[in-house]
């Protein structure tokens, strides 16, 4: 086996999982670089350990076509662009797993990588949940979650989320796999750790998911020794039933003692009273709106950041910027065409490794024992695709780079099925087995080509937003302006001068600069605009900046334009209730500010320098 794949391919889940999962891109950057590394390594080596199943190879790249597609025309560049960098990562992703990560050994070097991150994960976790300061790694900030571990993260719910699927293969490996007995003890470990860890998180749905996975899990072990080992499948049955009744005492006694997990539990059956409505429920409320403006085709990768504002309802008064369901945002942003495509993908890769279980389990019907590397990875796998089944109906894992990029392999896993198909023989040209040499290289090349010159755009953007965090305004200016030298029409960068300028200018008493200062932000915020017109945060910002230059006419059409946008925020009011007041329009700015204080009373706004 040649070591350099796996470990790349490792490396790079490793990078872009610790970097907050990569929901930024400067983050994810250098793990789809990692990746594209290790694309470009398998041109070199010409053995091809497996030949996946065509459909799933055929279906998959039908699918993601479409996707790419769709998105590559939305309507918002900026918006759709982080959809597009995930999907031909993923897709790197999938011809590695499905094509080169087959031997036992390949595999192996990426699970004990996902498995040791775990590890960190959960002793993270437990640090934050038994301090509650929110303290995070690397210097980066989350928010409050006060004892509710979320790891290298920034949501708990992704944590859950990571940890379920690991502890699913972990538990599988420990079971099936042909490991040393010390090795599958130690995965056992792991495997318990991870469930602790998805207890700290707190994540109702983490906890629903993490129940389903097992359950597959189970009854998968359940058939498998009732087709190979009858005669001693109720004995271990019985068994395990106890292990579960026990292992669900502890844990239940662990709960009790925290206030926080208690809490958490207690909302599983109280959120859907009429009075304690999940915020969930809002979020699916507005996609689905959203989904009825093009039922078929969507309205486009990153639209729900603003059609989750436009049609928000007044309770939820955070912003909005996932529906909270993979599958809810992927109707609403791709259409009913781009749910199918998914929903099919699914449905094959499930047939794929089925087959790959029954073929196993038919070879080893009647020996005294089964053990097999490749029946313990796709039992995991299939059990991780049931967990996220349930997950991906309340959350938006799938959103988070990292975990994309993790079902990215574990699907390629299930494609390729049982190495032994090919193992072990070279083809350089020629032949179906040789695109299992140059699909991951062309891949690795469109990574390279369209994703990683947006690096240097991305760091110096980032330098720029924890800069005007950190109410620096002038390194802001400076770092937005390396940003805008590496990509001029980028609409964040533009935003954040924006507001650095009009901060500085609300700060200095001096009127020619007060002036000259709320010009440049008029000006950058236009700028903005001109990339991503349907912003209501920098319509709102830019009638501020009008106020500030005496244009109130001006500034009256940036706030009508700003709550044609989002007209159930009650910041936006409270904002258009000042401007009317300082134009002396009394009668109307107590009218609108009372609208505001409604609204608002249902949580915060949108943030940014005030």
């Amino acid at each position: 086996m040649s070591w350099i794949v796996p470990l790349l391919v490792s490396a790079a889940i490793v990078l872009i999982e610790t970097l907050i999962g990569g929901t930024r891109l400067v983050f994810s950057l250098p793990a789809y670089a990692v990746l594209a590394a290790a694309g470009f390594a398998a041109a070199f080596d010409g053995r091809v350990t497996q030949r996946p199943s065509r459909i799933c190879f055929v279906t998959t790249v039908a699918v993601f076509a479409y996707l790419l597609v769709r998105a590559w025309s939305s309507p918002v560049a900026h918006l759709a662009r982080a959809d597009v960098y995930s999907m031909l990562a993923c897709i790197l992703g999938y011809a590695l797993a499905s094509f080169r990560l087959c031997e036992p050994r390949a595999r192996g070097v990426v699970l004990w990588a996902i498995f040791a991150l775990a590890v960190a994960e959960v002793l993270i976790g437990l640090r934050q949940f038994s301090v509650g300061d929110n303290w995070m790694p690397f210097g980066f900030i989350r928010a409050d979650y006060q004892r509710r571990a979320s790891g290298t993260l920034i949501s708990s719910i992704h944590l859950a989320g990571y940890l379920e699927v690991v502890g699913l293969f972990a538990l599988s490996m420990a079971f099936w796999s042909r490991w040393r007995l010390w090795t599958r003890w130690a995965a056992g470990y792991v495997s318990v750790l991870c469930y602790l860890g998805v207890v700290i998180t707190g994540s109702r749905g983490g906890y629903v998911s993490a129940l389903v996975g097992l359950a597959a899990l189970a009854v998968m072990g359940l058939w498998v020794l009732g087709r190979t080992q009858p005669e001693f499948l109720w004995r271990r049955a019985v068994f395990g039933l106890a292990l579960v009744v026990a292992a669900a005492a502890l844990v239940w006694t662990f709960m009790r003692g925290s206030p926080m997990l208690r809490e958490r539990v207690a909302l599983l059956s109280a959120q859907f009273e009429p009075d304690k409505l999940d915020v969930r429920v809002y979020n699916w409320q507005a996609a689905l709106d959203q989904a009825r403006l093009s039922p078929w085709t969507g309205t486009g990768a990153g639209t729900h950041l603003y059609f989750g504002r436009y049609f928000r309802r007044a309770p939820l008064q955070h912003d909005p910027e996932h529906a909270h369901s993979d599958f809810l945002e992927l109707l609403a942003e791709y259409g009913c065409i781009g749910l199918a495509g998914m929903l099919l993908l699914v449905i094959v890769h499930l047939a794929r490794g089925l087959e790959t279980v029954s073929k196993i389990v038919a070879e080893t019907r009647g020996a005294s024992g089964i053990r097999s590397d490749t029946l313990a990875v796709t039992v995991g796998a299939l059990a991780a695709m049931a967990a996220y089944a349930a997950h991906s109906l309340v959350d938006f894992n799938l959103h988070i780079p990292g975990h994309a990029l993790l079902f990215s392999v574990i699907f390629g896993w299930l494609a390729g099925g049982r190495c032994s198909e090919v193992d072990g023989r070279r083809f350089w040209f020629g032949g179906v087995e040789s695109l299992g040499r140059w699909i991951p290289a062309v891949c690795a090349l469109a990574v390279v080509v369209v994703v990683l010159p947006r690096w240097l755009e991305a760091y110096w953007a980032e330098k720029a937003r924890v800069a005007l965090r950190n109410r620096e305004f002038a390194r802001t200016v400076e770092m937005g302006r390396r940003a805008l030298e590496w990509g001029p029409l980028n609409p964040d960068v533009h935003f954040y001068l924006g507001e650095a300028c009009r901060a500085q200018a609300g700060g200095t008493a001096l009127v020619a600069l007060r002036s000259q200062l709320f010009g440049q932000s008029v000006e950058a915020y236009q700028k903005s605009l001109a990339e991503f017109v349907q912003n209501e945060n920098a319509w709102a910002r830019l009638g501020q900046a009008l106020d500030g230059l005496g244009r109130f006419e001006d500034a009256d059409g940036a706030y009508r334009r700003a709550l044609e946008l989002d007209p159930l925020l009650g910041v936006l009011h409270l904002y258009y209730s000042k401007h009317l007041e300082a134009r002396g329009n009394v009668e109307d700015a107590l009218r609108v500010r009372e609208r505001g204080l409604r609204l608002k009373a249902g949580g915060e706004g949108m943030g940014g320098v005030e």
